[in-house]
């Protein structure tokens, strides 16, 4: 195990919880994929969908050079689709990353997921552990792991979803946008305010 085994492992699960996040809700994906100019059929979800809940749990379950290889080539991909589907698109509509979520597609989704890519294709070269083996290493060292791995996928889920929406409505405060709780207010905050000032 290398230092990179916690976010190999991650980025594993991230691509099997948004395979499962598309599979229960294709509809987003779909819309994503036909601004794209691409294939957007729910069939077409749905296969893709199914090969990233297999290529993370292979990874998970495995981990072997050529699952580093797979995580590569599909984050690599998403990086490529959010930048083709913000020059076709903007920042509207949903990226589609995880099914029901309503996260406009944004720089950040090139960024992170051109991170992650790079991050898999270090650990082709490296040595890449399956999730069995982190068990094999000892208790704590497990258990070190795995919170830290746990750590990750929260915040990248985070970076991707809730990120996007308050950068973009940071620049626009006049946009629609989803409900973030306290974020959202607190954003929306200074425009309120400057109504009220406006109406006494």
């Amino acid at each position: 195990m290398t230092i990179v085994t916690a976010p190999l492992l991650a980025a594993a699960a991230l691509l099997a919880l948004a395979g499962v996040g598309k599979l229960a809700h294709p509809r987003p994906a779909a819309i994503a994929l036909r601004g794209a100019g691409l294939p957007s059929s729910t069939a077409v979800v749905q296969v893709l969908a199914l090969g990233e809940l297999a290529a993370g749990a292979a990874a998970l379950v495995w981990g072997s050079v050529a699952t580093s290889a797979v995580l590569a080539i599909a984050y690599g991909a998403f990086s490529l689709f959010t930048w083709r589907l913000l020059r076709t698109t903007g920042s509207t509509g949903s990226c589609g990353c995880f099914g029901e979520s309503e996260t406009p597609p944004h720089l950040v989704h090139v960024a992170l997921n051109g991170c992650i890519a790079a991050l898999a294709v270090s650990a082709i070269f490296t040595s890449t552990a399956p999730l069995g083996a982190v068990f094999d290493a000892g208790a704590s060292t497990a258990a070190a792991l795995l919170l830290a791995a746990v750590a990750i996928v929260v915040c990248t889920y985070l970076a991707l979803t809730a990120l996007p929406e308050v950068l973009s409505l940071a620049a626009d405060p006049e946009a629609p946008h989803q409900d973030l709780g306290p974020t959202t207010v607190a954003l929306s905050a200074p425009r309120i305010h400057a109504s009220s000032a406006t109406n006494a």
